[in-house]
C-alpha cells in the first residue's frame, strides 16, 4: 500500500469520515515515524489510536468507517480476521434485509429460549408444524375429500356411514386448517368422547387413516407424524360370547317368521348384521351353495362367498325368493325383535353372539382359520382376538345339527 504525499489524510465511506495523521517520533535516541487514527464515535467522543505502519492504520480506518456506518461501533478496531468474520456476517444477512445487531439479539434470546438447542433444527421444526407452501385446507374440506375418495373406491356403506360419523365430530371440535392440528390438541379430543375402549380404538384408527391421507394429498408435510406418537388403545373386546346349540335352537323356535332368516344367516354363515341388512335374495344362491357378498356390501370392501351349509338351506328353503332385500325393515326394528325375540325364548341377547357363535362352532368344524377367516371377512389374526371361543367339534357337529321341526 502506497504512502500518501499529503497528511493528513481523511479515509471516507459514505457520511463517515477518519482521519490518519503521521509524526515523527524519539524514543531512547532512536526515531520512529508513527500513524494516529482519529474520529468521532457514534456518542460523539473523539477517539485515537496509533499504530506503527501505514498500512495498519488504513485498515484500520476502513474497518472503523463500516462499523460507523451501521452504528455497531462506539470505538470499533477490528483486526484482519475480525474484519473478514463481520463482513461475511453482513452479506450474509443481507438477502433478508436484517441488521447485524438484530440478528444477534434474536440469536442470542434464541438460544437462550432452546435451552442450548440448535436454532437451525428448531426452525426446520417449526416449518414443519406451520408450512408457508403448503395449500391451506380446513379440516372439514379435508374430511369431504376424503370420505368422497372413500366412496369412489366403491367401498361398503357401513364403512363411510362410520367415517361420516366419527369424522363429523372430529369437524365439530376442530374448525381450522388441517396443518394447525396437532397431537396434543387430538388427544385431548379423543379423551373427552367418553366411549369404550374397543369404540376409542376405532376412533383412532380412523383418524390415523384420515391424516395419512392428508399427507398424501399434500396438505401435510411428508414427514408429518402427529398421529405417530398417539396409542391406538387397546382394542380387545372383552370376553367373547357365543350361544350354545340349545339357545340358538329357543331363539329360532320363539322366532317370528320375519326373523328366521336373519336369525339362520347370521348363525349358520357368520354375516355381520349390516351386511345383512344390504342383502338380496338374488345374492342367496340356493343352486350353487353360497352367499354373494358384494364389495359394496361388505364392511371391508372385499367381496366373499359365503357357504350355505346343509342346515342352513333347510332353514332358508320356505323363505327364499327371486329378488328383494333379505331384510325388509329398518335397523331400529331390527333392535327391537333382537330383545322380542330374546325375552319369548327365556335367554340374554348377546352383543355379536351370532356372528362369533358361526366363527368358533366352525372353526371346530373344519380345523381350518383360513377358511373361516375368509367365509368371515377378516385376518386370521383378528379371527382368533375378536371372534373365536373355544368349542369342540362334537358341539359344533351339534350346532349345525340344528334344522328346524318338521310342519314348521
Amino acid at each position: 500500500m502506497s504512502r500518501p504525499s499529503r497528511w493528513p489524510i481523511r479515509v471516507k465511506r459514505g457520511n463517515s469520515t477518519v482521519t490518519i495523521y503521521k509524526a515523527d517520533r524519539k524514543k531512547n535516541g532512536r526515531r520512529y515515524r508513527e500513524f494516529k487514527l482519529a474520529y468521532y464515535s457514534e456518542i460523539g467522543k473523539r477517539t485515537l489510536q496509533s499504530f506503527n505502519s501505514f498500512k495498519k492504520a488504513r485498515q484500520a480506518a476502513d474497518n472503523v468507517n463500516v462499523g460507523l456506518m451501521k452504528g455497531e461501533v462506539k470505538s470499533l478496531i477490528l483486526s484482519n480476521d475480525d474484519k473478514v468474520v463481520y463482513l461475511r456476517a453482513l452479506k450474509a444477512l443481507k438477502s433478508i434485509g436484517t441488521a447485524l445487531d438484530l440478528a444477534a439479539h434474536q440469536f442470542a434470546e434464541s438460544v437462550k429460549v432452546l435451552g442450548g438447542a440448535s436454532l437451525l433444527e428448531a426452525a426446520r421444526y417449526y416449518i414443519r408444524r406451520h408450512p408457508t407452501k403448503l395449500p391451506r385446507k380446513t379440516v372439514q374440506e379435508v374430511v369431504e375429500e376424503f370420505i368422497r375418495s372413500r366412496r369412489e373406491a366403491k367401498r361398503s356403506e357401513e364403512y363411510v356411514d362410520d367415517l361420516e360419523y366419527r369424522l363429523g365430530r372430529f369437524v365439530k371440535a376442530f374448525q381450522t386448517c388441517i396443518a394447525e392440528v396437532n397431537r396434543s390438541d387430538v388427544e385431548r379430543f379423543l379423551s373427552g368422547l367418553g366411549l369404550s375402549a374397543r369404540s376409542q380404538y376405532n376412533f383412532r384408527k380412523v383418524l390415523r387413516t384420515f391424516f395419512e391421507f392428508a399427507r398424501m394429498q399434500g396438505y401435510l408435510p411428508k414427514d408429518h407424524d402427529e398421529m405417530k406418537g398417539i396409542d391406538l388403545g387397546n382394542a380387545d373386546p372383552g370376553e367373547i360370547e357365543i350361544y350354545t346349540p340349545k339357545e340358538m335352537t329357543s331363539l329360532l323356535s320363539a322366532a317370528r317368521t320375519v326373523m328366521v332368516p336373519f336369525l339362520a344367516i347370521s348363525g349358520f354363515a357368520g354375516l355381520r348384521s349390516k351386511e345383512l341388512e344390504r342383502l338380496d335374495w338374488a345374492e342367496v344362491q340356493m343352486a350353487r351353495g353360497f352367499i354373494e357378498l358384494k364389495r359394496s356390501k361388505s364392511k371391508t370392501g372385499q367381496r366373499r362367498l359365503v357357504p350355505i351349509l346343509p342346515n342352513l338351506t333347510q332353514w332358508l328353503a320356505p323363505h327364499v325368493q327371486k329378488s328383494g332385500r333379505v331384510w325388509v325393515y329398518g335397523d331400529s326394528h331390527l333392535s327391537h325383535l333382537k330383545q322380542q325375540v330374546a325375552e319369548e325364548a327365556g335367554i340374554k341377547w348377546k352383543h355379536n353372539a351370532l356372528r362369533h357363535s358361526f366363527a368358533s362352532y366352525r372353526l371346530a368344524q373344519i380345523q381350518n382359520a383360513n377358511q373361516v377367516a375368509l367365509e368371515t371377512g377378516h385376518t386370521v389374526r383378528v379371527l382368533f382376538t375378536n371372534y373365536r371361543e373355544l368349542v369342540t367339534p362334537e358341539e359344533a357337529k351339534s350346532w349345525f345339527g340344528i334344522v328346524p321341526k318338521v310342519g314348521r
